[in-house]
């Protein structure tokens, strides 16, 4: 998810932008994350999480200091447990 919304970020901003109903691409991503998680509830933390990720990426650089492949890595660790 972060790697394909940081290469298309255009392409992530349509299927997610603000509409009334949810767009074919973002309902079949939710079924995908929920028929992989426990609850609602955990698809929506894992869908924050790595949306989040994904967001910060994009949209806002963050400091030389802080590793991609680390936020990454540490965020993905946060939701599997």
């Amino acid at each position: 998810y972060v790697d394909f919304a940081t290469q298309h970020p255009a392409q992530v901003r349509l299927m997610f932008r603000p509409t009334k109903t949810p767009s074919a691409h973002a309902a079949d991503a939710w079924a995908a994350l929920t028929s992989a998680t426990k609850t609602p509830l955990d698809a929506a933390v894992a869908w924050a999480m790595v949306h989040g990720v994904a967001t910060l990426l994009t949209d806002a650089p963050l400091p030389e200091s802080v590793d991609r492949e680390q936020l990454v890595e540490r965020a993905l660790r946060v939701v599997a447990r």
